[in-house]
């Protein structure tokens, strides 16, 4: 077996097939070893790319059986991904050519990313938040960090699924996260018919399994954060204005932000790090503090915790504390222990002056509520073709309850905004 061959198998290899004995494979001449597909850093892509054991064309091509090839293979059990962008080999082998010819972007230069399907992207994938309303339409523009993603030379694999219209669509109970008329049921792959959550349950579960290195996710009230956690990930949501939101199928100009999900804090400080920054676009960005972005994969070491500032706002905590998240707290506090230990100083009971949930619910869902409707109005106005038609929050309203494929009134809508 040739040696592009194993290091290929051995990435691709994951679960049972890969025994503990064989988890690592020390190559001839290689100083780092192969990790499984699944659990393969951004730095581990580097190294082997950089080394000329694989390319970025190996990654992405089906016949190698790697990152496609998975997705076809598990995707009807998971429903992680949309779709798969027939333009992936075409850019991998674009970055390979630059990569021959000295020229490397940087550190994304040949990976893999997908990217959740509210995000618009000037490619041969549909953009639908999940919903067949806007199969067919074409943006007039990309997302902003889909642009930022491909300048610094990311292969855009695909689309991942997600909860309808950022499960917005319905907020009653015949909803369930991570799932879309247009996706499908997206399930967690720990155990079986497992709960992704949402919204961005396709950009987690994907990366869970390794179908991508990465994923770009976006996030109103938990839909990075949440997904990443129940699928043994690390998820960031951008502080609001870091990353640009222009043409992002919104819900909230007030809450929306986009950020990564990745299999370790680097690989997700590597994404931000290529997202972030203003943008003209998105005004909140001009609000960014800071000249030149701080440097986030340089600040994952130990050291970097020293003489940081840290509080602990119990009274936004314990109100969610049950039985079910003793481990999660237990694991929490461990946590809070390394990083005082690492220089940190820990405020405790650095509470909120009020902290009312149920008042936060009822006025939060009125902001939301007019936000969504008139962002929506916005983003399809950059519609380059619109084959449904839609203009406004009615249309939508008006095709889900009529295109069978939609599912209703099984799958409602939300009262509120039919009001």
């Amino acid at each position: 077996m040739g040696l592009l061959a194993l290091a290929l198998q051995l990435l691709y290899l994951t679960g049972p097939e890969l025994t503990a004995a064989s988890r690592y494979y020390q190559c001839s001449g290689i100083s780092n070893s192969l990790p499984r597909l699944s659990e393969a850093s951004f730095d581990d892509l580097w190294t082997l790319q950089s080394a000329g054991v694989i390319n970025s064309v190996d990654l992405v091509e089906p016949a190698p059986k790697a990152y496609i090839q998975r997705t076809h293979e598990v995707n009807h059990l998971l429903r992680a991904v949309s779709e798969i962008n027939p333009d992936a080999l075409k850019i991998a082998a674009s970055r390979d050519a630059e990569r021959a010819a000295g020229f490397v972007r940087g550190p994304l230069h040949g990976i893999p990313i997908l990217v959740k399907d509210n995000i618009a992207t000037c490619d041969e994938t549909n953009t639908t938040a999940g919903s067949f309303a806007l199969l067919g339409a074409r943006p007039m523009y990309e997302a902003t960090v889909v642009r930022k993603l491909r300048d610094a030379g990311a292969v855009i694999l695909g689309k991942a699924t997600m909860g309808e219209w950022a499960q917005f669509r319905s907020r009653i109970a015949n909803s369930s996260h991570g799932w879309s008329a247009y996706g499908g049921q997206t399930v967690g792959a720990f155990y079986p018919q497992q709960d992704p959550h949402g919204s961005s349950s396709g950009s987690a579960v994907a990366v869970s399994v390794g179908l991508a290195a990465g994923a770009l996710a976006t996030e109103t009230s938990g839909s990075i954060v949440n997904p990443a956690e129940k699928n043994g990930l690390v998820g960031i949501k951008p502080t609001l204005g870091l990353t640009s939101r222009y043409m992002v199928i919104p819900i909230s100009i007030r809450q929306d932000s986009i950020g990564p999900v990745a299999q370790t804090v680097k690989d997700a400080a590597y994404v931000l790090s290529a997202i972030a920054g203003p943008d003209k676009h998105d005004n909140w960005t001009s609000a960014q503090p800071f000249i030149k972005l701080p440097d986030y994969v340089q600040a994952c070491n130990y050291s970097a915790f020293k003489g940081a500032r840290l509080g602990i706002p119990r009274n936004g905590i314990n109100y969610f504390i049950s039985e079910s998240t003793k481990p999660i707290m237990a694991a929490f506090a461990s946590a809070i222990r390394v990083i005082e230990q690492a220089g940190a100083h820990i405020q405790d009971e650095a509470n909120f002056r009020s902290f009312d949930v149920p008042a936060f619910s009822r006025n939060s869902s009125i902001v939301l509520d007019t936000d969504f409707a008139s962002g929506l109005s916005n983003y399809l106005s950059n519609l380059a073709s619109n084959p449904s038609n839609l203009h406004k929050i009615q249309d939508l309203i008006d095709f889900t309850k009529h295109d069978p494929r939609e599912g209703f009134p099984d799958r409602n809508v939300s009262v509120k905004i039919l009001v």
